[in-house]
C-alpha cells in the first residue's frame, strides 16, 4: 500500500512546476494541540512568513505527516491537510524610515486548525510539517536558500491516556531588536492542567529542498541539523556577550545583540511533564532581526485623579521616552462616552463631571518621524457628595435627605450630629427643630473636602393650638417625649397650658396617667395619648376654670424609636398576694403582706416586685404611688380604689410606669378562709409592755413592720419610739396591730 502511495506522489510532483513551488518565505512557527475528549484533538499549526522579501504565500492547504514508533520503528501513520484561514492573519512591520538602519522588516503570521482522531497507542505520535526555503538574509546559516524547515511536535502515549492538552506558548518575541542592547524575551507558557514545563535551546532541522519545497509526505526522523555558519551553533545562536540562553523554568530568553545589521534563526523546545513523566514536546523557531536604531519612541503616561473636586480633575503626565533620540510631538485623543476631544500639550488636564470612564490615546513622534502609541481606559468618580441643594426648606416636624448621590468608597461625617438619623453615613435624614447649617466632611485617603447645606425650618402650622411630640433616644435606652407648641418651642406645662399623658407600656390595658410633666421618659413600644389644654381668659376676668376658654388637642401615637442602653429592659411587676400576677411569676410575697385583692375583705395590699420574684427594696428606688404615697414597696388600700392604682418607679436614669388591673382567675379558695379571718379580726392596740408580754406567752407569733421585716422587740432600745402599725403572724394567720405609747 505504501508503494502505491509513493508512486502517486511522484506522479503528482511531475505535474507541478518546480519554479512555482520554490520560494523564500518561512521565518518560524510551532505546533500545539488540545484534547476535546473521546480521542478527538484540535491540532494547531502557527506559521510565520516574510512579507518583505518572501516570494510565496502560505500553503493552502498545509500538509501534515503523523508518525508513530510502534515496535521501536518510526512509521508513517497518516497524513492530513489543514486549510488556510485568510482571516486569521496578522502583519508585523517595521520601516527603516522610522529611525532604523538595516532594511524594512515584515512578518506575516497565521494559524491553521483541524480536529482529528488520535487513538491511544503505546508509543505516541510525531507531527511533522516541512517546507523550503528560508530567507537568503539569515546571518547564522550557510546557504539559507538551500535550507528548508522542519516543524514538529511529539505527543506521548501518557498524554493520550490522560487526554492532555499542550502548553500555550503565547505570542512570538518582537520582530526586531536594536543592536548594542540586551535581549530579554519573556517566553513563559500557560498550562491548563498545571503541568511542569522545561525550556531549552534546541537545534533547527532541515526540511524540504529547492527541488521538493513542499513535500506531501514528510521525511521520517532522524532529521539533519541546519548548517550553522561558524562561529554560530546551538549554543551560540546570535553571538554577543553573554550568549543567548533560555531559563529552563521561567522561559526568560536573554542575551546581547551586537550593534550590527543581522538576521538570526533562533529555535527552542518546551517539554511538558506530569509527575516526572514526559507528556509532550513542542518545537518553535523564529527570527531575530537586528537593526541599528537612531530613534525608538515609547509612548507612556500616567493619570493623577483629584476625586475631591466635581467636576473631577484628571492630570495627565507624559512619561514617554526615546532610548536613542527625543520626543517632540504629542497627539492626545480623549473619548468620554462618545464625546471626543484632542490636545497637543505634553501634559494636558481633563475636567470631567461626576463619574464614568474615559479612553485616553496617546501618539508620540520623534524628530526622525518615528511614532508609537498607547491607549488606556481610566475610570473616575468624584467623592464630592451631590447635595440636594444649597438650601433646603422643611416644615417643623418634617425631615429631609441631605444628599442625592455619593461614592460608596469614601468616608463621610456630618456636623452637628444632632437631629440626624446618622452622623457617619453618607446619606443621613435630617429632622432639625430649628434652622440648621449641616457640614459634611468627606475623604478617601487621597484627598478630603468639606461642603454644607442649609436646612431652614418653617413652623408651617396655622393652628396655634397644635402641638408636636418629638422622640429622642437617650444613652440610658429610654426615649424622651417632648411636647412642643406650634412654634416648635418646648411647652412649659402649667395651668395655662396643661399636659395630660395616658401611657400604655407594652402589655398594659389601662394607662398610667401623668399630669403637667414635660418632657417625660418612656420605654420602647409605649403607646401614649397626650392631651394638650391651652386655657385663656378674658382680660380683667376671673382666672378660674369655669371662666376659661380651653383649646384641646390630642396626639395618639406609639413610640417608634428603639434605643439601646441599660434601661431598655427595665421591668418590674405590680401584684397582690395570690392574684394571677403572683401565680404567673411565683412571687416571694411576705406572709404579713399577703392580704389579697382577690379575697372577700374590703382592704388589700399591692406590692412591687423585681423580675426575680423578690419584693423591691424601696431604698433602691424612687417610688411614687397614685394615692400620693411617696416611697414604700407596697400600698394598703380599700377595695374601691384598686382600679385607680398606678405607680411611677425611677432608678437612676430609668423610669417604669405600672398600672394595676385586678386579675383573679387563678385565685384559690384555699386561702379565702384565711383571708376572711385575717380581715375580719379587729385591729389590736397594745403598748410596748403589753406586746412584750404577749410575745412571751405566744412564741408562735412573729412581729413584722410595714416593710414585712421581722422585728425582734428585745433588740429595740427602750427609749426609741416605735409606735405605729405592725403585723402579727402565727405561721397561719396575720393580724394587724397598732402599737401605742406606754
Amino acid at each position: 500500500m505504501k508503494n502505491i502511495r509513493l508512486t502517486f506522489i511522484i506522479v503528482i510532483l511531475s505535474l507541478i512546476s518546480v519554479n512555482n513551488l520554490w520560494s523564500t518565505h518561512i521565518v518560524g512557527g510551532n505546533f500545539s494541540y488540545k484534547c476535546l475528549g473521546n480521542q478527538m484533538y484540535e491540532i494547531s499549526l502557527t506559521l510565520r512568513r516574510d512579507c518583505q522579501n518572501g516570494q510565496a504565500q502560505f500553503d493552502n492547504p498545509a500538509t501534515i505527516t503523523v508518525f508513530d514508533t510502534t515496535d521501536g520503528n518510526t512509521t508513517e501513520y497518516f497524513t492530513f491537510t489543514m486549510e488556510y484561514n485568510g482571516d486569521d492573519t496578522l502583519n508585523e512591520r517595521v520601516q527603516t524610515q522610522c529611525g532604523l538602519i538595516g532594511g524594512d522588516v515584515c512578518v506575516h503570521t497565521t494559524t491553521y486548525k483541524k480536529v482529528i482522531s488520535l487513538p491511544e497507542n503505546s508509543s505516541g505520535y510525531l507531527f511533522v510539517y516541512q517546507r523550503c526555503c528560508r530567507n537568503f538574509t539569515i546571518s547564522n546559516l550557510n546557504d539559507p536558500l538551500e535550507v528548508g524547515t522542519t516543524i514538529y511536535m511529539n505527543i506521548t502515549a501518557a498524554a493520550l491516556k490522560s487526554c492532555n492538552s499542550s502548553p500555550n506558548l503565547g505570542v512570538f518575541p518582537p520582530i526586531y531588536v536594536c543592536g548594542g542592547n540586551a535581549i530579554n524575551f519573556d517566553l513563559h507558557t500557560t498550562d491548563a492542567e498545571g503541568d511542569s514545563v522545561v525550556f531549552s535551546l534546541c537545534p533547527a532541522f532541515i526540511g524540504g529542498s529547492r527541488a521538493l519545497p513542499m513535500p506531501l509526505l514528510a521525511d521520517p526522523p532522524p532529521y539533519i541539523e541546519v548548517p550553522y555558519k561558524s562561529p554560530y551553533n546551538v549554543s551560540n545562536m546570535i553571538g554577543g556577550t553573554p550568549l543567548l540562553n533560555i531559563h529552563n523554568r521561567t522561559g526568560l530568553m536573554s542575551g546581547f545583540a551586537e550593534n550590527i545589521v543581522a538576521q538570526y534563526l533562533v529555535s527552542y523546545c518546551v517539554s511538558e511533564y506530569r509527575k516526572g513523566v514526559l507528556l509532550s514536546q513542542l518545537y518553535r523557531e523564529f527570527q531575530i532581526n537586528v537593526r541599528i536604531c537612531n530613534t525608538l519612541p515609547i509612548a507612556d503616561f500616567k493619570v493623577e485623579i483629584d476625586e475631591c473636586k466635581n467636576p473631577v480633575t484628571l492630570k495627565i503626565i507624559d512619561q514617554s521616552r526615546d532610548l536613542y533620540s527625543s520626543i517632540n510631538q504629542w497627539d492626545w485623543s480623549f473619548d468620554n462616552n462618545g464625546m471626543i476631544s484632542n490636545s497637543t500639550l505634553q501634559n494636558p488636564i481633563l475636567i470631567l463631571k461626576d463619574k464614568g470612564e474615559v479612553k485616553i490615546s496617546l501618539q508620540v513622534m520623534s524628530p526622525e518621524g518615528c511614532i508609537d502609541s498607547l491607549t488606556k481606559r481610566i475610570k473616575y468618580e468624584t467623592i464630592v457628595p451631590n447635595l440636594i441643594t444649597n438650601k433646603a426648606k422643611i416644615c417643623r416636624g418634617d425631615s429631609t435627605p441631605l444628599i442625592k448621590s455619593y461614592t460608596a468608597s469614601a468616608n463621610y461625617s456630618w456636623t452637628p450630629n444632632t437631629n440626624l438619623t446618622c452622623s457617619t453615613c453618607p446619606n443621613p435624614i435630617a429632622f432639625p427643630k430649628v434652622s440648621t447649617m449641616y457640614y459634611v466632611n468627606y475623604s478617601n485617603g487621597n484627598c478630603s473636602g468639606t461642603d454644607s447645606v442649609w436646612v431652614e425650618v418653617d413652623p408651617c402650622i396655622t393652628d396655634s393650638c397644635a402641638v408636636l411630640i418629638n422622640e429622642e433616644c437617650l444613652s440610658s435606652g429610654m426615649i424622651r417625649l417632648t411636647v412642643r407648641n406650634y412654634l416648635g418651642q418646648i411647652v412649659n406645662a402649667n395651668r395655662d397650658h396643661e399636659i395630660l399623658w395616658d401611657l400604655y407600656p407594652p402589655g398594659a390595658t389601662k394607662p398610667t396617667q401623668l399630669y403637667n410633666q414635660n418632657p417625660i421618659e418612656v420605654s420602647k413600644n409605649t403607646k401614649y395619648l397626650c392631651t394638650s389644654k391651652i386655657n385663656t381668659w378674658r382680660p380683667n376676668g376671673p382666672k378660674t376654670r369655669e371662666f376659661a376658654t380651653t383649646c384641646i388637642r390630642k396626639v395618639n401615637n406609639t413610640v417608634s424609636l428603639s434605643c439601646n442602653g441599660p434601661c431598655a429592659d427595665f421591668e418590674l411587676i405590680l401584684s397582690s398576694c395570690e392574684d394571677d400576677y403572683d401565680k404567673m411569676h411565683n412571687l416571694n410575697f411576705p406572709d404579713p403582706l399577703c392580704i389579697s385583692i382577690c379575697g372577700p375583705a374590703c382592704d388589700f395590699i399591692i406590692a412591687l416586685f423585681e423580675l426575680n420574684g423578690n419584693m423591691v427594696n424601696p431604698n433602691d428606688y424612687e417610688i411614687s404611688w397614685s394615692n400620693h404615697q411617696k416611697g414604700g414597696a407596697y400600698v394598703h388600700l380599700m377595695d374601691p380604689y384598686y382600679d385607680n392604682l398606678s405607680v411611677v418607679v425611677k432608678k437612676g436614669d430609668c423610669t417604669w410606669y405600672g398600672r394595676y388591673v385586678k386579675s383573679c382567675i387563678n385565685y384559690k379558695s384555699k386561702t379565702a378562709n384565711q383571708q376572711a379571718k385575717e380581715r375580719s379580726s379587729p385591729s389590736r392596740q397594745m403598748n410596748r409592755f403589753e406586746l412584750h408580754e404577749f410575745l412571751s406567752n405566744n412564741p408562735t407569733f412573729k412581729l413584722y413592720n410595714n416593710s414585712a421585716q421581722q422585728i425582734d422587740l428585745l433588740q429595740v432600745p427602750k427609749n426609741k419610739n416605735i409606735t405605729g402599725i405592725y403585723f402579727l403572724n402565727d405561721g397561719i394567720d396575720t393580724y394587724k396591730l397598732q402599737l401605742i405609747a406606754d
